[in-house]
């Protein structure tokens, strides 16, 4: 579990498969048909610092932050249950309530959490 990102990742847009994500005056594509994990990350650091993130795992490799606190996050959610089968809205509900160091684990590709 990685913490203390710096700067997160900021989405510029949605798209009708995935998003824009701004990174270094560029704008990278990224589908959600290519994300192999979704996890939530907690700190203890709230409410003063932010303590949600949204680590989105790219077939890459790449991982994508976008903090809780972001606006686009409540459109990613959203987005994410619609596009990604076996979204686990549980691990979501669950993360929310955190005040500690953890990782809840959303969704995997090819496995369903809820299996």
């Amino acid at each position: 579990m990685r913490f203390g990102y710096s700067p997160p990742d900021s989405i510029a847009r949605f798209t009708a498969n995935g998003f824009i994500l701004r990174d270094e005056n560029k704008d990278i594509e990224i589908k959600y048909v290519d994300l192999v994990r979704v996890t939530i990350d907690t700190t203890d650091q709230g409410p003063w610092l932010p303590d949600c993130f949204w680590v989105l795992t790219h077939e890459g490799g790449r991982e994508i932050i976008i903090e809780n606190d972001d606006p686009c996050a409540v459109i990613l959610l959203g987005a994410l249950q619609k596009a990604l089968p076996g979204f686990d809205n549980d691990a979501v509900i669950k993360a929310m309530a955190s005040t500690d160091y953890n990782s809840f684990p959303a969704w995997d590709k090819g496995k369903s959490w809820k299996e």
